[in-house]
């Protein structure tokens, strides 16, 4: 092989290697949604907080796809006017699980989950079908991208769904620990 020839064929390896770890997940990320990211590390926390608050954590996709969506529910709510403030949730918080929850409300995804549900709460109660509209054009419009460790983005539904396991994978009950059966 010549000299130019083992040049360019080391010039495309170099390429192809370099779009392969493109298309890899970035250390640390477990999805971006738009442009924000959410780390595992955040994920974790999320997820230690629930599992202190409710003895038990959801799936760590169902978890992401929390993390992912309701800051957007919540911005858009705001935007029509309907806030939230810290205080409301930790109050709801408080008045749905006692005194562990002051604890789990400094734990940013839970508190964005207590003001979610104090949104919830309000359109139950007085519907605004404008607000649930334009909530629904939100989260549709969200571009988001998921470390296939997490799970499956399927923006048909729009939801992240659970990784595939293939069947030599033990995968133990999601209350077993505080993101279920993603090792760490």
């Amino acid at each position: 092989m010549s000299v130019r020839r083992g040049a360019a064929f080391a010039a495309g390896l170099v390429l192809v290697a370099g779009l392969l770890a493109g298309c890899a997940a970035k250390p640390g990320v477990a999805a971006v949604a738009d442009d924000r990211t959410i780390t595992t590390a955040e994920l974790a926390e999320t997820g230690r907080a629930l599992t202190t608050l409710l003895g038990g954590s959801p799936p760590a996709a169902q978890l992401l796809q929390d993390l992912v969506y309701v800051p957007v529910i919540i911005s858009t709510a705001e935007e029509a006017g309907m806030k939230v403030s810290d205080a409301e949730a930790v109050a709801w918080l408080t008045g749905e699980f006692g005194q562990p929850a002051v604890e789990a409300a400094e734990d940013p995804g839970v508190l964005a989950m207590a003001r979610l549900s104090v949104i919830l709460e309000r359109l139950e109660a007085t519907p605004d079908q404008v607000l649930v509209a334009m909530i629904n054009r939100a989260v549709e419009g969200v571009d988001v991208t998921v470390n296939p460790r997490f799970g499956v983005f399927d923006p048909a539904l729009p939801a992240i769904m659970d990784p595939e396991v293939p069947d030599w994978i033990y995968v133990p009950a999601w209350d077993s620990g505080p993101l279920g059966y993603v090792p760490f």
